[in-house]
C-alpha cells in the first residue's frame, strides 16, 4: 500500500513544482513586457521639493492605448511634465512608456487597495486642457468629479542677490464633466448648482441634513454622487 502511493505523492509534488515555476516564468515575462524609454539624467536640477505626486514609487495598474494592461507596477506621476513614469524591474531605473498610458491607478493606500486613486486622459476642459493631459477621477458615474494637480517651477532671486532659488509650486483645481466637456469650478455652492443645471432642491436638502461643506474635498464628493443618484 505505502509503495503505491509514494509514486503517487512525487507525482503530485512534481506537477506542483512545475505549475509553480511556469506562474513565475508567466509573471515574470508579463511583468517585463513593459516597454519602456530610460530617463537619462535629473529632469529637474537644482529644484527644491518634489515634482511628483508622491515622494515615493507607488505599485498600480497601467492601461495603455494599445489595449495592454499591466498590474503591480511600481509608478510615479510627474506633476510637472504630466508624465506617468514606472520602474523597471530588472534595471531599477525610471522609465518613461513607449506606448501612451490612458489610465493609471495608484494603490496609495494598502489597507484600502479596493479605492486606488484614478488618472484618466481624453477629457477636454472649458479652460484648454486637452485629452492627453491626466484628471483624477474623484467620482466616476453620471456626471463625473475630476480633479487637476499640477506643479511648476518657479523661480524667485531677493533683491541685491546674484543667485535665484526654485521651487516647485502646486496648484489643484476642480472639474465636473458634462455633456462631453470638463467645466473648471470653484468649490462654491452657487457655481457647482449652475454647472449641473437642476435637482436644486434636492442637493440644498442633502447639504443641509448632512452638514456638508463644499470646500471639503470629501464633501464635493458626497455632493456629486448624491447628485447622480436622484
Amino acid at each position: 500500500m505505502i509503495l503505491n502511493i509514494r509514486p503517487k505523492i512525487f507525482i503530485l509534488l512534481l506537477t506542483a513544482l512545475t505549475i509553480g515555476l511556469s506562474t513565475l516564468e508567466t509573471k515574470a515575462q508579463f511583468l517585463q513586457d513593459i516597454q519602456g524609454n530610460l530617463i537619462r539624467g535629473v529632469k529637474y536640477t537644482d529644484v527644491n521639493g518634489n515634482p511628483y505626486l508622491t515622494e515615493q514609487w507607488t505599485k498600480g495598474t497601467v492601461l495603455l492605448k494599445n489595449g495592454r494592461k499591466y498590474a503591480n507596477v511600481q509608478l510615479r506621476y510627474d506633476l510637472v511634465g504630466d508624465e506617468v513614469l514606472f520602474k523597471d524591474e530588472k534595471s531599477q531605473q525610471m522609465m518613461s512608456f513607449t506606448d501612451p498610458v490612458i489610465e493609471f491607478q495608484l494603490n496609495t493606500d494598502s489597507e484600502n487597495a479596493a479605492s486606488p486613486m484614478i488618472f484618466r486622459s481624453g477629457y477636454v476642459s472649458d479652460d484648454g486642457i486637452g485629452t492627453k493631459a491626466y484628471f483624477q477621477v474623484l467620482c466616476d458615474q453620471g456626471v463625473k468629479l475630476l480633479k487637476k494637480q499640477v506643479k511648476v517651477i518657479i523661480e524667485t532671486k531677493e533683491y541685491s542677490s546674484a543667485t535665484s532659488t526654485k521651487n516647485f509650486s502646486e496648484s489643484t483645481s476642480y472639474y465636473l464633466y458634462k455633456n462631453n466637456k470638463a467645466v473648471k469650478i470653484r468649490k462654491d455652492k452657487k457655481q457647482i448648482f449652475s454647472v449641473l443645471g437642476n435637482q436644486t432642491d434636492a442637493l440644498e436638502k442633502f447639504i443641509k441634513d448632512n452638514n456638508l461643506n463644499l470646500k471639503n474635498e470629501s464633501d464635493l464628493i458626497r455632493l456629486v454622487a448624491h447628485y447622480n443618484s436622484l
